[in-house]
């Protein structure tokens, strides 16, 4: 057996050699991929396996360090087989860890400001699928190209904050919900229904075919899932591992973002489907707003 162990020892090094190599080119790619972000319209690639695990585990590790146990209320949502489109409220900068925490290796894309998307951060950024938009410059911009991006990834789902701002208080008005996050999956359906239509016209190029496909009129791919995230600020509350640090005085380094919670709730409404809401985009919004009000009051 001893005689095999050079043979051993050199295959290891030759497989740690070729995932250096590995690593290294695709850590080039997405510093690369990174640098687009300059462009308003550039959209990284879909996060394949390695990013969506690589977005799961740091959500899912801060989340623990930082946030304390994180609670799903009617997580049975996440299993619907549909795109989905996760609208949640945006109370603070914590969400976007949450968010992580919540969706495990689901494909998702999902929105962040441009004043978010650092150097630092850009390539981790275009590394797990996220669409920078300027809030600022050219909004008009993230709904054009998120919808194009949401028509040709097929599969994907969508985590967009309605309100568009932060509200640390916590107060929701419904005219801090924006249009755009309900606008933005049925213009994707609309140009994927359009490429569709363009494919089947070739194979059936008659009048009759065409009418036959839009007299079916198929229900939506995509459900609506109204979220509420709610954050424990009372130390009483706090998990096991909280109350370890408490007691030996080592809560401080736990300061996130200026303070620090003991506990998530995340409050997940019943999936609707996309064609099931009111036809109009601002009555669609404010039935959105009224779902995720009414998850608010189920906390108190």
């Amino acid at each position: 057996m001893l005689q095999y162990l050079p043979y051993l020892g050199g295959f290891a090094l030759l497989a740690f050699l070729c995932f250096g190599f590995w690593l290294r080119k695709r850590y080039k790619f997405w510093y690369a991929e990174g640098l687009k972000y300059k462009d308003v319209s550039y959209v990284p690639p879909r996060a394949g396996w390695l990013g969506r695990f690589f977005r799961w585990t740091v959500g899912r590790v801060t989340a623990f360090l930082f946030l304390g146990p994180v609670r799903i209320h009617n997580g049975k949502a996440l299993k619907d087989p549909r795109r989905l489109v996760i609208l949640p409220n945006h109370q603070t900068e914590r969400d976007a860890v949450v968010i992580p925490r919540i969706l495990g290796l689901r494909r998702v894309r999902y929105l962040i400001a441009s004043s978010q998307v650092s150097p630092r951060r850009a390539m981790w950024v275009a590394f797990t699928g996220g669409i920078s938009v300027h809030h600022d410059t050219n909004p008009g911009a993230a709904v054009r190209v998120t919808s194009d991006t949401l028509s040709k990834d097929g599969d994907t789902s969508l985590v967009i904050f309605p309100e568009g701002e932060l509200h640390p208080d916590g107060e929701m008005k419904r005219e801090g919900f924006h249009d755009g996050a309900i606008v933005i999956p049925r213009l994707a359906e609309r140009l994927a229904g359009k490429r569709q239509q363009k494919e089947k016209d070739k194979e059936r190029p008659t009048a009759v075919g065409r009418a036959a496909v839009e007299s079916q009129n198929p229900p939506s791919a995509y459900a609506v899932v109204p979220t509420y995230i709610r954050y424990e600020r009372d130390r009483k509350k706090a998990g096991c591992c909280q109350r370890l640090l408490l007691f030996f005085g080592l809560d401080r380094w736990r300061l996130f973002y200026g303070e620090r919670t003991y506990g998530v709730d995340v409050y997940f409404g019943t999936p609707v489907s996309l064609s099931d809401l009111p036809e109009k985009n601002s009555d669609a919004t404010t039935w959105v707003f009224e779902e995720i009000s009414r998850l608010k009051a189920q906390t108190k």
